[in-house]
């Protein structure tokens, strides 16, 4: 599993990942909601722990703008000192999964994410697959080639949305009308947003995945063989 962990004290975020990184997970730090958003922008994650009280915001609103706004499907589990009901609560109706209060024990956190983890592999039927290209519904997750392919939010939205269309191309004004509904930016990014996705699929697969239709839009590019 990769997984973000959201925490500002240093020492707490260094012992879970190194005992995390015992039980084969991979770690990569956050200390604070910046920091969150610009590795989520980035990097696909299979799960997020995050604690509430950040340096520069809350993580419960942290934890509801990246459900609401920035489209994250990954489960998150809260880590705090914060343990009173109402704390709780809100977290939950922001998106959260899960909800530890500190002190903890790390066998329990431990054993809390792998709930998780297989809960996450039940539902791997949520995927849309052509050839060795997959993207898996319930969590984001791009595969191509038996390899995990890293983007953002919005790559991810335009894998699925391609995905839905193959093996048709797509025009540019319906693309940018399911990424981003009714509120498409004037700066009109779909084009870099496409490049960077083409530039991720052929620094891990050595094959660009996306091609431009002269006057339509765009089309996967997935030979019928699957290769």
């Amino acid at each position: 599993m990769k997984i973000l962990l959201i925490e500002d004290d240093l020492d707490i975020a260094a012992s879970i990942a190194d005992y995390l990184e015992y039980q084969a997970m991979t770690v990569d730090f956050a200390y604070n909601v910046q920091q969150a958003i610009n590795l989520l922008a980035e990097t696909t994650f299979d799960l997020i722990i995050m604690d509430v009280n950040l340096p520069d915001g809350n993580g419960i609103d942290l934890c509801r703008e990246l459900k609401q706004q920035y489209n994250i499907k990954q489960p998150i589990l809260f880590l705090t000192a914060r343990g009173e009901l109402e704390d709780k609560l809100q977290a939950f109706d922001s998106g959260a999964v899960d909800y530890m209060v500190k002190p903890f024990s790390m066998p329990e956190l431990c054993a809390r994410i792998k709930a998780l983890n297989s809960h996450i592999n039940s539902l791997e039927g949520f995927e849309t697959a052509v050839g060795s290209l997959s993207i898996c519904h319930q969590t984001g997750a791009v595969n191509f080639d038996s390899k995990r392919i890293q983007l953002h939010s919005i790559g991810i939205k335009i894998i699925s949305t391609l995905l839905e269309s193959y093996p048709k191309p797509i025009t540019t004004e319906r693309l940018c009308s399911k990424i981003w509904q009714d509120d498409i930016p004037q700066s009109n990014p779909l084009k870099s947003h496409i490049s960077r996705i083409n530039k991720q699929f052929i620094t891990t697969t050595e094959r660009k995945i996306i091609s431009s239709i002269r006057g339509i839009g765009y089309q996967l590019t997935i030979e019928s063989d699957g290769v």
